[in-house]
């Protein structure tokens, strides 16, 4: 399976002086997040539709990623409903 992942790391954290590190702020602009919470930062996969014979179906294709039709909806502006054109570049939360 050829995917390409995009992937956010935490920011290092920046000192002011030698004895207290601070911790960038979240950016939603930039890739820097909080390394403190349970899901830092939302990672996706970049999956072409129609890949490997799986059905151009939102549900089949959140099964490979184990997410759910609404999510895969979601994180590419489109209808539950909707099927992905052939190929269509697609946006998968990991």
């Amino acid at each position: 399976m050829l995917l390409l992942c995009l992937c956010a790391f935490p920011a290092p954290a920046r000192s002011q002086n030698t004895t207290m590190a601070m911790v960038a702020p979240a950016s939603v602009e930039g890739f820097n997040c909080t390394a403190n919470r349970t899901y830092p930062c939302q990672t996706y996969a970049l999956y072409r539709a129609g890949f490997a014979g799986v059905p151009l179906d939102l549900a089949a294709i959140g099964d490979l990623f184990a997410v759910t039709r609404f999510m895969v909806a979601h994180a590419n502006n489109l209808s539950t409903a909707a099927a992905p054109a052939n190929e269509q570049p697609l946006l998968m939360l990991l």
